[in-house]
């Protein structure tokens, strides 16, 4: 079986009933490709093909529940709305889990494409469509969980209600352990042994790769050298491709990451619009201090595992990581800090047991 495939088993679910239709799925793609389809298009169709699919299964499920008890239905953003729409019909409960920033993200991107229009970004905006879905499921769902303060707030300015937000952060799937061996750093950093800073994500808008950029080139004539990791969703300038200070590397597997996340010095994490940001609790995993922005969840302590920055720009990364480069043993103390009760995935699961909903407050 191809990898791709065997990852999509877990032993856990081995005696529990799982609807799917894996060959069919992979049909539809092949289907979809040989059509040309792409982009939203794509997106919008891969949707509704979801949506149709948990829909079919939950009419074969309905009758397995005797009439009065209490059921609550759990679904993610954006494949949500026909299942909802046939859980209120059965007075069930619903729990939308919201994986992103919904509708914000898109204002945000756009800022942002403004403010740095030397990055384009070679991407259509959602159609009004897909907002329309996503407003009608957030209200059909009795609650919505999102995984980090920031993402509630952006739900809010959205016109969600606030009083229906939950924020459960994601569970740390990380090994107990840690690191296997403590973290070294040199007395100093210089030209033959420079800061590798590494940033490893999406190269995009909202990733906060602009002001990324614009930091590496204020520290062009520093010993810092930054590793970017990721698939390219902007077009980059040739003065950044072929800067000397920065190593640009592709999509890598998760295994090549967790090699990049041991060799580097400090990860920077400068996103504008996050929902969460699993790879600051990879890298943490890794001993390795973070720097990260305040528009995600809050995985890094500031001070204790790494930085929070108050503002993401260009001068106020450089400054931070001209710190870092002087004073190696501030480092070697981030990489290092006090053990931390871990939030690991019976936690999460518990949490959302907490969101069910009471007898009938799912019916309309």
């Amino acid at each position: 079986m191809a990898p791709g495939l065997r990852s999509r088993y877990h032993a856990d679910l081995a005696g529990v009933p799982v609807e799917h239709a894996t060959m069919r799925y992979l049909g539809f793609e092949v289907l979809q490709r040989f059509r040309g389809r792409d982009d939203w298009d794509l997106t919008l169709r891969r949707n509704d093909w979801f949506k149709d699919f948990s829909v079919r299964a939950l009419e074969r499920l309905q009758n397995k529940f005797p009439p009065g008890q209490a059921v609550t239905l759990l679904s993610y953003s954006y494949t949500a709305l026909t299942a909802f729409r046939l859980a209120k019909r059965l007075g069930w409960a619903c729990i939308l889990c919201q994986m992103d920033c919904g509708i914000e993200h898109e204002t945000i991107r756009r800022d942002l494409a403004a403010q740095f229009p030397w990055l384009p970004e070679p991407r259509t905006a959602p159609p009004a469509r897909y907002w329309d879905d996503w407003h009608e499921e957030c209200a059909l769902a009795d609650r919505i969980v999102v995984n980090s303060a920031w993402a509630k707030r952006c739900l809010a300015a959205a016109g969600v209600d606030d009083a229906k937000v939950e924020v459960i952060p994601l569970p740390d799937l990380s090994p107990p352990e840690g690191s296997a061996a403590r973290r070294k750093y040199p007395d100093r950093f210089d030209g033959p042994r420079p800061m590798q800073v590494l940033y490893l994500g999406q190269v995009a808008l909202a990733k906060g790769i602009g002001a990324l950029l614009e930091a590496s080139a204020m520290l062009l004539n520093e010993p810092i050298e930054f590793r970017i990791v990721g698939p390219l969703r902007v077009q980059v300038p040739e003065r950044f491709l072929r800067a000397p200070n920065i190593r640009w590397t592709g999509r890598v597997t998760h295994q090549k990451a967790c090699e990049y996340y041991r060799d580097a010095d400090v990860f920077v994490f400068p996103s504008m619009c996050d929902g969460f940001g699993i790879v600051q609790s990879e890298a943490l995993a890794a001993d390795l201090p973070v720097i990260a922005s305040r528009f995600c969840g809050d995985v890094v302590e500031d001070g204790v595992s790494g930085v929070r920055l108050d503002a993401v720009t260009g001068p106020s990364i450089a400054m931070m990581l001209r710190e870092l480069c002087v004073n190696p043993r501030r480092l070697e103390q981030l990489s290092s800090p006090p053990s931390r009760q871990r939030w690991g995935v019976q936690d999460y699961g518990r949490a959302l047991l907490e969101q069910s909903v009471p007898v009938g407050m799912g019916a309309d």
